[in-house]
């Protein structure tokens, strides 16, 4: 599946799987971003790329969490679920 996390009033966007249908967006507004909007119509982007692939009962939510980086210092758009039996 292919993401357009690019917004206008967001530096950064990032697209968490918190479980098996389960997804958060997490994102650094622009300075004069109005949260709520942005997050609304990025949640309603990254929801369309999963009902237009058959995959409608997926949950996507906002979060207060900002983008994280990777343990290797870099940022990733995607952060696919952790194995609980992998190493962080």
């Amino acid at each position: 599946l292919v993401f357009d996390l690019e917004h206008a009033h967001a530096q950064r966007v990032q697209l968490v799987q918190a479980g098996e249908r389960d997804f958060e967006v997490r994102i650094e507004l622009a300075d004069e971003a109005v949260a709520g909007l942005v997050f609304e119509e990025v949640i309603q982007s990254v929801k369309r790329v999963f009902r237009d692939n058959g995959l409608s009962d997926v949950t996507v939510r906002a979060s207060q969490a900002p983008p994280e980086l990777t343990a290797s210092g870099k940022f990733h758009e995607v952060l696919p679920l952790r194995d609980s039996n992998s190493r962080s």
